[in-house]
C-alpha cells in the first residue's frame, strides 16, 4: 500500500530571523529560528512519531559539524553504535538515511511510500525502522526513516522542539503543551 505525504525541503520562506537569549555567545544569539509545519496527521498514521526519552533536559545544544549549501550538518548516532553526519532539514517531514547507512546498521526496507519534494516532484522511497536515534542528549526509540540519497534529520525527530540554528550550535528547546 502506498501512502503520500508532503516532504518539504528548507526554503527561505520557512526561516524567520530570531534573537533568542540562550547561554551562548552574542553571535550565536543572532540566529535563524526555523519555523516549519508538517503533515502531522499523516506522519502519525505511518508511525513516524516515536516515544521520546529526554532525561531531565528540556534544552540542549548540538555542535554543528559543518555545512552543505548553508544547511547545518550534525552527528547522529543510529541504533546505538554507528554515528553519521546528517543535514538538519526542519522542512523535511521524515528523517532520511542513505542506502549505505541502512546497510551499515542493518535496516531492511519495509515497503515504499510516495513522497512529494519541495519542487512538486514525486518519487517513491523505501521506508524502514531503526531501534534508536541519538542527537545530542535526545534519544528516540523505534523510529521511522526513509531510505534515499541524502541523509536528512527531519520533523519526526524534532517536531516537539523549537529549533534555533546558530553559527556553531543548534539549540533544541522542548515545546510545552
Amino acid at each position: 500500500m502506498k501512502r503520500t505525504f508532503k516532504y518539504l525541503g528548507i526554503s527561505a520562506a520557512t526561516l524567520l530571523i530570531s534573537l533568542e537569549a540562550v547561554s551562548v555567545d552574542a553571535h550565536t544569539q543572532q540566529s535563524l529560528k526555523v519555523n516549519s509545519t508538517s503533515n502531522v496527521e499523516l506522519l502519525a498514521q505511518i508511525g513516524a512519531f516515536p516515544r521520546r526519552s529526554f532525561g531531565d533536559r528540556r534544552v540542549f545544544r548540538v555542535p554543528i559539524q559543518g555545512r552543505s549549501a548553508g544547511i547545518p550538518i550534525v552527528a547522529v548516532t543510529l541504533n546505538g553504535d554507528r554515528t553519521f553526519p546528517m543535514l538538519v532539514d526542519t522542512g523535511a517531514s521524515i528523517t532520511t538515511i542513505t542506502p549505505a547507512m541502512a546497510r551499515a546498521i542493518g535496516v531492511r526496507p519495509q515497503g515504499k511510500v510516495k513522497v512529494t519534494l519541495a519542487g512538486g516532484q514525486t518519487m517513491e522511497m523505501s521506508r524502514g525502522r531503526i531501534s534508536s536515534i541519538h542527537v545530542g542528549d535526545a534519544q528516540l526509540n523505534d523510529f521511522t526513516v526513509l531510505i534515499g540519497e541524502v541523509p536528512l534529520l527531519g520533523q519526526n525527530f524534532f517536531s516537539e522542539y523549537n529549533v534555533t540554528v546558530g553559527r556553531d550550535f543548534i539549540v533544541f528547546r522542548q515545546r510545552f503543551r
